[in-house]
């Protein structure tokens, strides 16, 4: 079907660090879930949705649904959860045409391809989207201390010998690198840490 697209088409955002992935296909395309794109840390849900209501609570527990058009969204929009969309060329009559934006569904943003069966054009506007989204996430939490880190330094970080103040100074220094990848490593190490 035109609406329809490969897990492995959603490998580029799998390189955007501090992001965990959940899958909640059913059906056939399920199985590609046991061999997610290399570097995307896929957890599996798969199994633990009996209905409508197992598949409500997982959304209701998400930051965010990426999603084709699939009843998910549906439901999401429904919740007045965010969740953006990727749309084929031709989409259902329920999206219209040339907008971003759903008047059913707020909570529901729209990505669209450029042409017939080019999920690359849709998954690439996703992409630009979520870097900005994680990159506003980190900056808000990290800006909190509105210092830079004197000591630029690539050192490993460990988390057992810096304290919190440091930690977030170490990170901003590092945002000011555009050096994502170990921010949000750092990052899930400091929620540990300090919960």
């Amino acid at each position: 079907h035109n609406r329809s697209c490969r897990l492995g088409d959603f490998a580029k955002l799998a390189t955007i660090p501090g992001i965990k992935w959940y899958s909640i296909q059913k059906g056939k395309p399920e199985s590609q879930a046991l061999v997610p794109p290399a570097g995307m840390d896929l957890n599996v849900l798969s199994g633990d949705i009996r209905d409508f209501a197992d598949t409500a609570a997982i959304i209701d527990n998400l930051d965010l649904v990426i999603s084709v058009d699939t009843s998910v969204v549906h439901l999401a929009g429904a919740m007045d959860k965010p969740a953006w969309v990727l749309l084929a060329f031709n989409p259902d009559w329920r999206w219209l045409l040339e907008r971003s934006d759903s008047p059913w569904y707020p909570s529901l943003k729209l990505f669209r391809q450029k042409q017939f069966g080019d999920w690359d054009s849709a998954f690439e506007q996703v992409y630009e989207s979520l870097t900005e989204l994680v990159h506003q996430r980190f900056g808000q939490e990290l800006n909190q201390l509105s210092l830079l880190a004197e000591n630029n330094s690539t050192e490993p970080y460990n988390a057992d010998v810096m304290d919190l103040r440091s930690a977030l100074e170490y990170c901003n220094g590092l945002m000011g690198q555009n050096q994502l990848e170990p921010v949000a490593t750092l990052l899930d190490k400091l929620q540990l840490k300090y919960p």
